[in-house]
């Protein structure tokens, strides 16, 4: 009885260990979503600062965000109203934009 006694208390400190770990890496995971939200809004913040259209792509050309600077310049709609449009679709558009700017 004495050895399943033993392994009982084994197997106890291991779960504690563990649950000690899983809270840790909570922790972790909580400062690194809060470091990662607040890069994002120092990000959008100098996005927003700057006297230049910008905006972001995905792998297929598709627009994921711009700043309003683009959004004036090239009289486009919000970047919200842009997202999942590809550049592709838009480079006429582009074009004319650039064209007249000149």
């Amino acid at each position: 009885m004495n050895t399943h006694s033993n392994k009982m208390d084994d197997l106890s400190k291991q779960l504690v260990q563990a649950s000690k770990r899983i809270l840790e890496l909570e922790e972790r995971c909580r400062l690194a979503e809060n470091t990662f939200n607040a890069m994002v809004r120092r990000n959008e913040a100098l996005a927003e600062s700057i006297p230049l259209g910008i905006f972001t792509l995905d792998r297929e050309g598709r627009i994921t965000g711009s700043n309003s600077k683009l959004n004036q310049l090239l009289r486009w709609p919000s970047s919200d109203t842009l997202k999942s449009e590809s550049v592709f679709e838009r480079s006429a558009l582009l074009e004319d934009c650039v064209v007249d700017q000149l």
